[in-house]
């Protein structure tokens, strides 16, 4: 059975279309509610910019949260919320990250995340899955009143191609997430 409804993990406004975008389609095609959580504003830290493009900070945020909105509309999707933090940071802020992941599965009842793939390159990207793959055990793997006949929630990991990997990806997720938290707890430690 396809889900019904998804929750799209974006690191920054566009990855939901960039990395899921045609797979979103298809689900909505057959009825699946797609909901997005964008885990970054999507924009550096205003001190992170030249010197000479900070005064336009405010309104690179509004153009990139405008154009996810126009993005979402366009392709049917129901965006749920957007975490504040600049990109290239979500990961000094995985334990709030995961408890607003964790709340939106079971406010809107997610049977599926999405992330965009893990690749190595974007700091933000193998957050997200980190975040994905911390979720798996505890929001997934227990009874929930889900639509199963079992009463457990069927969780299938997309990626951007678009293929489902039930559990093959888990083993690397968990890595990514082993790696993060690694590296959370050494920064705590320095």
């Amino acid at each position: 059975m396809e889900p019904r409804r998804i929750l799209v993990l974006a690191p920054h406004p566009d990855d939901e279309i960039v990395a899921c975008g045609i797979a979103a389609l298809r689900a909505r095609a057959v009825g699946a509610r797609v909901f997005v959580l964008y885990l970054t504003t999507g924009v550096p830290a205003r001190d992170a910019l030249w010197p000479w493009q900070r005064r336009g900070h405010a309104a690179r945020l509004s153009c990139r949260r405008a154009e996810a909105r126009v993005a979402a509309t366009l392709f049917g999707l129901e965006p749920i919320g957007s975490l504040d933090y600049p990109s290239r940071h979500l990961r000094n802020h995985l334990d709030a990250a995961a408890a607003e992941i964790g709340r939106a599965i079971m406010e809107h009842g997610a049977e599926a995340l999405w992330v965009p793939a893990f690749e190595g390159a974007h700091q933000d990207h193998d957050a997200a899955n980190a975040l994905a793959a911390f979720q798996w055990p505890f929001n997934f793997n227990r009874k929930a009143s889900g639509p199963s006949a079992s009463g457990s929630v069927n969780t299938t990991w997309w990626y951007s191609t678009g293929s489902s990997k039930p559990c093959s990806r888990v083993h690397h997720a968990a890595r990514a997430a082993a790696w993060h938290l690694g590296q959370c707890r050494l920064r705590h430690e320095l």
